[in-house]
């Protein structure tokens, strides 16, 4: 019986290593999402600002602001494809890290119940004598 409680805990502890480390994983595609919707929200902002500009402006001001703009657009759509990536790996990484970390705490209740029973045995058998 001792002998499966060790295999048991080595699993455990195998599962457990899984489970940080898709966490830790999740949290760095977390923090890379985080960071691609700020620069999309960021090129949103600065292309509204180019808008919002109540002065009056020449011609080449114009040029220059359809420019920027047209700029703007580009990187918009470029962050955006960027979010959409980094999101598809985002739900990749949460569903494995779930996996993981369910496999880790079902080990953990059955050695848990592994150790009461156990215990119990152990209780019964002083009982006995």
């Amino acid at each position: 019986m001792s002998a499966d409680r060790r295999k048991l805990a080595g699993l455990r502890h195998i599962a457990q290593l899984r489970a940080d480390t898709e966490m830790q994983r999740l949290a760095l595609v977390r923090g890379q999402l985080d960071a691609a919707t700020a620069r999309v929200a960021g090129i949103r902002d600065a292309l509204q600002d180019l808008y919002q500009n109540d002065a009056p402006f020449s011609v080449e001001q114009s040029r220059i602001a359809n420019a920027l703009a047209g700029s703007h657009a580009r990187a918009l759509l470029q962050a955006e494809a960027e979010v959409k990536k980094i999101a598809s790996s985002h739900e990749v990484a949460t569903n494995l890290a779930l996996r993981e970390f369910g496999r880790s705490q079902a080990l953990r209740q059955l050695q848990d119940n592994l150790t009461r029973q156990s215990a119990k045995h152990s209780r019964r058998s002083e009982d006995l004598t």
